[in-house]
């Protein structure tokens, strides 16, 4: 598993999610939300404004860049 400060966070997602949004989406979604279930209720959103019709899970777990990186 990804360690140190250069990983911000870990991203799980069912297909509901990856069918539609691409994983840089994903990374973008993430990046800058000030809380992991606030950067999975972003992924969720788009998810579903991007027309998917598959139940959708995500998960965030931060990691020790939480918060710290940016781009």
């Amino acid at each position: 598993m990804p360690t140190g400060p250069k990983y911000s966070h870990l991203t799980l997602i069912s297909d509901g999610v990856s069918s539609v949004v691409s994983d840089e989406e994903i990374s973008d979604l993430a990046r800058g939300a000030m809380t992991p279930k606030v950067a999975a209720d972003r992924i969720l959103t788009f998810a579903e404004e991007m027309g998917s019709e598959d139940n959708m899970t995500a998960v965030i777990v931060p990691l020790a860049g939480w918060g710290k990186i940016t781009g």
